[in-house]
């Protein structure tokens, strides 16, 4: 990690990272606010299945952000986590319980927030910024994968309801606001974080990440409503359509053959993840 990086850690990535981990707690308070008014309004087709995308999404970050951290102490000769508060939650063997109990992402954002004051208040060296890049792009990445695995499906959730009611309220509207700009702002980041990566590439500057941003979010709107309106009038077929997709795009994604994760057969859990996205 002591290399230098193209893309610098600056204050506006910390202050981004806060954000984003207020909005993460904002949007778990409008997910169950969801689930009440799904209920409340009989719809309790539509709130099994929110709630089934809920904990499916929360497992499954969860189970990649264990085994990362269970592959990097497996190949550390002495295990050493660049963060204390990971030191202390690993000598007390708390990361496991954390990550069953679903707390892991908040781990990881307390880790990036940690490291990263420390650098920007004791003017520390290029070799904290690096960490700071590699502890953020991981919890982009676990980003990504609750983005695509909770907020798009979410949506086409939330427009089909609304369709069906042919009414829209004040908290639903806003979810389906909150969720589209979050998937867009989430992709823009990810996007950003692999830069940091690419040597022979240029920093993505904040403008052509705005640029990105508006960019993700024209191009999801439109296919979330075409999803949503193909569920609407056939919603049995929208099953057929996921699946017949989704296993294309994993043997695309085989076909590039990935090699992510430590074991053969996690691969194909993150091959499996990487064809949701697609």
């Amino acid at each position: 990690m002591e290399e230098s990086f193209p893309f610098k850690y600056s204050l506006l990535e910390y202050l981004f990272t806060l954000v984003g981990l207020l909005l993460f707690l904002l949007d778990i308070a409008l997910d169950i606010w969801t689930v009440v008014s799904f209920y409340q309004h009989g719809d309790y087709v539509y709130m099994a299945v929110m709630i089934f995308l809920l904990l499916g999404s929360s497992v499954l970050l969860q189970v990649f952000s264990w085994l990362w951290y269970s592959d990097s102490l497996e190949t550390m000769e002495e295990t050493k986590l660049e963060t204390k508060l990971e030191e202390f939650a690993n000598r007390h063997k708390l990361i496991k319980p954390l990550h069953f109990l679903q707390f892991g992402l908040y781990l990881r954002y307390a880790g990036v927030i940690e490291i990263s004051t420390t650098r920007f208040l004791q003017k520390t060296n290029s070799f904290t910024e690096g960490v700071a890049v590699y502890l953020n792009h991981d919890l982009q990445m676990l980003r990504l994968f609750e983005t695509f695995s909770e907020s798009a499906p979410q949506l086409i959730l939330i427009m089909c309801s609304i369709l069906q009611r042919e009414e829209l309220e004040l908290i639903t509207g806003l979810k389906f606001l909150s969720s589209a700009a979050a998937i867009a702002f989430t992709v823009a980041l990810y996007h950003r974080s692999m830069r940091s990566f690419l040597q022979e590439k240029l920093k993505m500057s904040w403008n052509s990440t705005g640029i990105y941003f508006l960019w993700n979010l024209l191009l999801i709107i439109p296919r979330v409503t075409a999803l949503a309106l193909f569920c609407s009038v056939l919603p049995c077929y929208i099953i057929a359509h996921f699946l017949s997709l989704w296993m294309l795009l994993v043997l695309g994604v085989w076909s590039q053959k990935t090699d992510h994760m430590e074991s053969p057969g996690w691969e194909w859990l993150f091959r499996a993840t990487v064809g949701l996205i697609w």
